[in-house]
């Protein structure tokens, strides 16, 4: 795979990113392990590389805790729900269905710009 390949794959996957959508531990682990996030499992374990959650919402919760540590403030490493999240925050009108991930972080800093720009 190039760096193209992996560049678009990775953007794909940060597209259907959809944590609240997901059903089941193995869902949310597949996910995690895409994009590079720690594995979860319910209760204790002595396993080490595995963050031990009580639920699976206490893990969506944390796999989105994860997903904003490495995106910080960096729009174009943000997913839909992300930049949704942000939009909404600044104050802008909602993304339209159907617009694809480069579209909405060019909206999004569109509307950024135009908020910190304001006098």
């Amino acid at each position: 795979m190039t760096g193209d390949d992996s560049d678009a794959a990775a953007e794909e996957k940060q597209q259907e990113f959809d944590v609240d959508g997901l059903s089941s531990m193995d869902e949310l682990n597949e996910l995690s392990r895409d994009i590079g996030g720690p594995e979860f499992g319910i209760g204790s374990t002595d396993d080490l590389a595995v963050v031990s959650v009580s639920s699976l919402d206490e893990a969506k919760d944390r796999l989105w805790d994860f997903v904003e540590d490495v995106a910080e403030d960096d729009v174009d490493k943000m997913c839909m729900g992300q930049l949704a999240g942000l939009m909404e925050e600044l104050g802008g009108s909602d993304l339209e269905d159907g617009i694809n991930l480069k579209e909405a972080r060019d909206r999004v800093w569109d509307r950024a710009t135009a908020v910190f720009e304001e006098p």
